[in-house]
């Protein structure tokens, strides 16, 4: 795992775009930290992947930056030509144990389980993929 670190200055509601040239066809897997250095309000951001194919847009989806959680609960399908996609950061120094389950429309509970996300690292899958 590598990281690195780019500093930036915004304005007050100032914005701040960055893009990759995308030279290399290679699947790159990984997560971002946004992390202020003074007092104030601390910065939003959201990160849009895209996938072109012969400079047709094929695929985008973008990814809001939010706060560390150790609960949620989201919608979620997995029919038709949708699946939902989970992707989950543990930035701490320690494993953490991710439980699980799932809620069908009449408000029963059914596949649930377990997995462990190693410190510092990511894990994204679709719902009907492993470890779900």
């Amino acid at each position: 795992m590598s990281a690195s670190s780019v500093a930036f200055e915004l304005s007050a509601s100032g914005s701040l775009a960055r893009t990759t040239i995308g030279a290399d066809q290679q699947l790159r897997v990984g997560y971002a930290r946004i992390q202020a250095n003074g007092a104030g309000t601390p910065p939003a951001g959201i990160a849009v992947f895209g996938f072109r194919s012969n400079g047709v847009l094929v695929s985008e989806t973008g990814v809001p930056a939010v706060s560390p959680s150790r609960t949620g609960r989201i919608y979620a399908e997995t029919t038709g030509v949708v699946r939902t996609g989970l992707a989950i950061t543990n930035p701490n120094s320690e494993a953490v144990t991710l439980s699980f389950y799932f809620t069908d429309a009449q408000g029963q509970n059914f596949g649930g389980g377990t997995t462990v996300l190693e410190a510092n690292r990511q894990t994204a899958a679709f719902l009907d993929e492993q470890p779900f």
